[in-house]
């Protein structure tokens, strides 16, 4: 997405009308890519990344390699570490989902784990088979820190999207499998 992005906000005077060229940029690329028009957007942080899987209730996840929690790499060495997320079907939190899609300190290839388990994230929250959403609890349904999401129809709006998203996904239980 930055790559996208980044031009596209350096590049401001390219969206004259838009507050947010990078943002612009963004979705223009995915309207392209995808053939659709993108009605909606909403920019998330974070922090309310991991409000919005706590709200979801949780994702599930077939974690198919050790993710260290808390680890970064100093001086070619990964320090840090709190805890791990183990291999196998996990339920994993807003702060463990965070975790999992953003680790790479101690991954064996390094950026390429990271974005194969950022796609299994996207995967298991889009599974029909996630818990209802609590729409709510969502970033932008109710009182948040500023900046936590930004998104761009009205708050109320946001929320009943939320409310339809979940009540369109009532089937059995299915984790996102990742290869």
């Amino acid at each position: 997405m930055e790559y996208v992005w980044t031009p596209g906000r350096d590049n401001a005077d390219l969206f004259p009308s838009d507050v947010n060229p990078g943002l612009a940029a963004t979705k223009d690329a995915a309207s392209q890519i995808l053939g659709l028009p993108i009605d909606y957007t909403t920019v998330i942080n974070l922090e309310g990344f991991t409000q919005l899987v706590d709200a979801m209730g949780g994702v599930t996840v077939d974690v198919k390699e050790r993710v260290c929690i808390g680890c970064k790499i100093e001086g070619g060495v990964v320090v840090g570490t709190t805890g791990y997320i183990e291999p196998g079907v996990r339920e994993l939190d807003g702060y463990h989902a965070l975790w999992y899609s953003r680790s790479r300190a101690d991954s064996g290839d390094g950026d390429f784990s990271r974005m194969r388990r950022q796609r299994c994230m996207v995967g298991g929250a889009a599974q029909p088979g996630q818990p209802d959403l609590d729409a709510r609890a969502l970033p932008g349904a109710g009182p948040d820190p500023p900046g936590t999401m930004s998104p761009s129809t009205s708050r109320s709006r946001t929320s009943r999207l939320g409310r339809s998203w979940s009540s369109g996904s009532r089937r059995a239980a299915a984790s996102s499998r990742c290869r």
